[in-house]
């Protein structure tokens, strides 16, 4: 039905220009584009529904009257064509777009476009086969653009949106009482926000959070985490202030200029560590400065840098705040089961990671669709998932019914602590769709690695709602991953890869190695009693749940149905509340599809393990439906 709309239109369009023609000439020919909803391919995927063009022939160089293209709820960018040559890629949630291509000397043709932007949005200008956020340079800064040309080329125009921090009480260290944020949203569609890094100074106060009322009863963001604007050109939020605790009730001593704090004395329940006591930097909290303290709450300063072992063992701490500077703490610092809940404050922003650089495109769409209030599936597995899945194809099988997100990332990151996240994210329209690797942290074993801060470098949020004592190794990979992080090339909040596509998939061509791999299924997955729990709380509130085994070398010959009976028992009594939807075999795939280990596909892998996977989903979907 879409399909006959789209031609439908694109026909009276053609007719209509056709009939303010009459007069066609041999001598030149322009080649005018007129946006209107057909099926044609979105970046990063096989097909998707965004816009076609449409060649009409006139005398001389055309003006544009575009039709307003189909804006799905999604908001992603779409790729358009105008003439022989070039190709545009824009999102029309944000700007409409016209342009012509004439015909000149030989085979070139002189491409004109033009943008209008939507109210509110910034045009930064176009720019050729990259962004200007993937460093390409500025070709023109006017919003039209004229060019001649006789080979292929790729245009993008950038925009941004713009987020206005309120000092709210506080300073801006512009003089002024805001201070003005633009962020690319060529990619992205939820800004990364600025990090404690300055830009605001409150004297005796700390810098907590950001919100979006400035008395603090709305949404609350750590600074560094994404916001959702709700497909608004503009957002403002409010600097969140926390009074420090009277110099007074601190015991400290000082050296070289730094202060160590050695006991906090006062009562309060809350205690916000001073960024300076008598005129020395606090970086380091000492063995013991809490004991027998009935503080259940502490604030860190951005200057804190070490947090020695026992320094919260004898108190009734249970829930910290402190920022990514930190770089020197254990789990040693708390007794077992002691802390509940922390808050992560970005002071040092995102960096040139892996683990970083391919979540910040599925934690946007996760953050975005969330806010939307939109139908999702949340894959999650390890790299199987990174690296396994052409999600344009779930997309075009559901036929858009739910926002998919492939939150695959690493074999390390623990599936608990996500799914502990995505409990607070998801509703009785969604599903997740679990299909990790046969590894303890995959499985549910509630050690953090280092791999997991990573992750979520860009949205720390992720973090506060887990609750802590659930789980072990907390600190010991925080420390790990700060010093990463320390050492580590910063780069901008807006910063993309281009080889993730908007689902999350790793789209970069890739070849087999050739070898063959042995899988094991070691892990008992019975011994992960909470995130049976964690499935079972999701289940109960209507998400649904379904397995999918990871993907696997068909030619492998550790692979036999009794392995896979043996596993799939231990499932069912594991996690009794999800759905296994497909069989092992539907899982493996040739070995020329192989990549560079025993989970990872080349794309043409991928391409297939989808189809392969495709009909389990449906299959499923519609057994519910009976």
């Amino acid at each position: 039905m879409k399909k006959f709309i789209a031609l439908f239109l694109a026909v009276l369009v053609c007719i209509g220009v056709a009939a303010c023609n009459t007069k066609p000439s041999e001598e030149s020919t322009t080649t005018t584009l007129a946006t209107v909803p057909a099926e044609t391919t979105s970046e990063g995927g096989t097909q998707t529904e965004t816009t076609a063009t449409t060649d009409v022939t006139t005398e001389t160089t055309a003006t544009t009257t575009p039709v307003e293209p189909e804006i799905t709820t999604d908001n992603d960018p779409v790729t358009i064509t105008v003439g022989k040559y070039v190709s545009v890629m824009y999102n029309p949630a944000y700007c409409e777009i016209t342009g012509n291509a004439q015909t000149g000397v030989g085979s070139k043709e002189t491409v004109t476009l033009s943008i209008k932007m939507k109210d509110g949005y910034i045009f930064d200008g176009w720019s050729i086969d990259k962004a200007l956020i993937n460093g390409a340079g500025l070709s023109e800064a006017s919003t039209t653009y004229s060019f001649t040309t006789s080979k292929e080329a790729k245009i993008i125009p950038n925009y941004s949106v713009k987020v206005t921090y309120d000092a709210n009480g506080g300073k801006a260290a512009n003089g002024t009482n805001t201070v003005e944020q633009t962020f690319s949203v060529v990619w992205y569609k939820c800004p990364m926000t600025l990090p404690e890094q300055g830009y605001f100074t409150r004297e005796g106060y700390t810098l907590s959070e950001y919100n979006t009322k400035p008395d603090g009863s709305g949404t609350a963001i750590s600074l560094g985490s994404r916001v959702y604007m709700d497909d608004k050109p503009t957002a403002t939020l409010y600097c969140i202030w926390e009074k420090q605790s009277p110099e007074a009730d601190f015991e400290y001593t000082a050296s070289n200029g730094k202060a160590t704090l050695k006991k906090y004395k006062g009562t309060d329940d809350t205690v916000v560590i001073p960024e300076k006591l008598g005129g020395f930097t606090v970086n380091k909290i000492a063995a013991g400065a809490f004991d027998d303290t009935t503080c259940t709450k502490v604030i860190f300063s951005k200057e804190i840098r070490e947090v020695e072992d026992m320094a919260f063992t004898l108190s009734k701490v249970e829930s910290i705040v402190f920022f990514d500077s930190l770089m020197n703490i254990s789990d040693r610092a708390f007794d077992e089961g002691q802390l509940k809940h922390m808050r992560i404050n970005a002071a040092l922003g995102i960096f040139n990671h892996w683990s970083q650089i391919q979540a910040t495109t599925k934690v946007d769409r996760l953050v975005y669709a969330t806010g939307k209030g939109l139908r999702k599936m949340v894959i999650y597995g390890g790299s199987g998932a990174l690296n396994g899945l052409d999600c344009a194809q779930i997309d075009d099988a559901l036929d858009g019914k739910y926002y998919i997100i492939n939150m695959g990332s690493n074999a390390q990151v623990s599936a608990a602590a996500y799914f502990e996240w995505f409990k607070t994210l998801v509703t009785d329209k969604d599903i997740v769709l679990w299909m990790p690797e046969n590894g303890n942290y995959m499985l549910g074993d509630t050690r953090f690695d280092y791999r997991l801060f990573g992750a979520t470098c860009g949205h720390y949020d992720a973090f506060k709602d887990i609750d802590l004592t659930n789980y072990y190794g907390i600190f010991s990979a925080y420390r790990t991953y700060a010093m990463q992080h320390m050492s580590a090339e910063q780069q901008k909040l807006d910063a993309f890869s281009d080889s993730y596509d908007k689902y999350g998939d790793f789209i970069t061509p890739r070849q087999s190695n050739g070898n063959v791999y042995t899988y094991n299924f070691w892990v008992d997955p019975t011994q992960y009693k909470y995130m049976s729990s964690l499935i079972t709380d999701m289940v109960n509130d209507g998400t649904k749940v379904y397995f999918t085994y990871a993907v696997m070398d068909g030619s492998s010959e550790s692979i036999t149905d009794a392995l896979f009976d043996g596993y799939k028992e231990k499932l069912i009594a594991a996690f009794p509340d999800m759905v296994i939807i497909s069989d092992y075999k539907n899982c493996l795939v040739d070995n020329e599809y192989m990549y560079n280990s025993e989970w990872h596909l080349t794309w043409d892998g991928a391409v297939i393990r989808t189809r392969q996977l495709v009909p389990d989903i449906l299959a499923q979907l519609a057994k519910e439906e009976k």
